[in-house]
């Protein structure tokens, strides 16, 4: 016990203060969440991901490795929660948002800063270079598969992938990518501009994210959202560690991805099911009590694992 407080004391205590800052902040001064999520994702965020490419000591076998491991973990939890909402006989709008609840979770407004905050000082950018991958590859399902769930098929495959080259992370990537490939050497004045602006990522990131709690609206009259907030919280990392120990994976790789797959619901799900006229009231509830309830069970992932 005593451990386990001190892990959030001195590593996720940080986090949730940010959080509670934007939180507070947006309930007395109504910010504008648009704005502020549009310099993170077509700023800041880029910023990080580019510098941790160019810098980035991942071999394609290491990329590849977790790539794989992210995309089993997605489907298997997807298998998984279908066949519990099944179970439970749950109507379609909320069966969608049972399993994306449970799918889809937060590797960007709460994960970046988790690993960015957790491993500072630790092997250089490799942790935040492992989680980047996990972020990448959970961006793609996210915006595939949590999309079309959302919609129940209403978004044709055309609009889907339109959608996901609109994102700013995609084309970061390839040129990221491109300066690595060919060692082309970046300008110094805008290396240390990218450099100041992946600086802000974590407090921002984090800050947004309480911002957008605190547009939440509760009822918590739904049965099946603790099994899902469960599913989430706790059997993700379960076969998260499953996984890495058959796939032997060992180190801080094997550490980041179990951390990462303990991460609360992701904003995007609510965010799908109001556009899709979805059930977006159980959706917002999944987020925001994952989101509280990952102070406890974080904690304690963070401790098993290291």
């Amino acid at each position: 016990m005593i451990q386990m407080f001190q892990i959030f004391w001195e590593m996720l205590s940080p986090i949730f203060i940010i959080i509670l800052l934007g939180y507070g902040l947006q309930k007395k001064f109504r910010l504008d969440l648009v704005s502020l999520t549009k310099i993170q994702l077509y700023l800041f965020l880029p910023s990080l991901i580019f510098i941790n490419i160019v810098t980035s000591e991942l071999n394609s076998d290491m990329i590849i490795m977790i790539s794989c491991f992210t995309i089993v973990l997605f489907f298997v939890l997807m298998l998984l929660s279908y066949i519990v909402a099944k179970l439970l006989r749950l109507d379609r709008k909320r069966e969608k948002a049972f399993i994306n609840a449970i799918t889809l979770r937060n590797q960007g407004n709460y994960g970046i800063p988790l690993i960015t905050l957790l491993y500072s000082g630790v092997a250089g950018n490799f942790p935040v270079d492992v989680h980047m991958i996990v972020y990448f590859i959970s961006n793609l399902l996210l915006n595939i598969f949590g999309l079309y769930n959302a919609s129940s098929g209403s978004y044709t495959k055309k609009e889907a992938f339109f959608k996901i080259l609109r994102l700013p992370a995609i084309h970061v990537i390839v040129l990221g990518f491109v300066f690595k490939g060919i060692q082309l050497p970046i300008p110094t004045p805008i290396f240390s501009t990218l450099s100041i602006l992946k600086g802000a990522v974590v407090p921002l990131a984090l800050f947004t994210l309480g911002a957008q709690l605190a547009s939440i609206k509760l009822s918590f009259n739904s049965k099946s959202l603790p099994i899902a907030t469960a599913m989430r919280l706790i059997l993700s990392p379960i076969i998260a560690f499953a996984m890495v120990k058959l796939m032997g994976i060992t180190g801080i790789v094997a550490e980041v991805l179990i951390i990462g797959a303990s991460a609360p619901t992701a904003l995007n799900s609510v965010l799908f099911a109001i556009e899709f006229n979805g059930d977006s009231e159980y959706a917002s509830e999944s987020v925001l009590i994952t989101t509280l309830l990952s102070v406890i069970t974080v904690t304690f992932t963070i401790m098993l694992v290291r």
